[in-house]
């Protein structure tokens, strides 16, 4: 699957970014791109659902396609992954 994730501007945000998602059950990998504010994420779908590695990211703050996350997690990432905020 492949995700935009507004909090993907610097080395923190993707190192945050990768350790959050690789916390799941069923990751195979995770490649996260900086410049695009992309990743790709190949998972064992007997194990975890899209669903699930959405609702995941979600709840710790990362905004996907668009659509915010929890915005109390949001606020913990540091200030440079939220530069993008209105």
């Amino acid at each position: 699957m492949e995700l935009n994730i507004s909090e993907l501007v610097c080395a923190d945000g993707q190192r945050i970014f990768e350790g959050r998602i690789l916390d799941l059950e069923g990751i195979k990998s995770v490649t996260a791109n900086i410049q695009t504010q992309k990743a790709q994420i190949k998972y064992r779908d007997q194990q975890v659902s899209a669903q699930q590695i959405e609702t995941h990211l979600s709840d710790y703050g990362f905004t996907i396609d668009g659509v915010p996350g929890n915005n109390i997690a949001r606020n913990r990432l540091p200030s440079c992954c939220r530069a993008g905020e209105q």
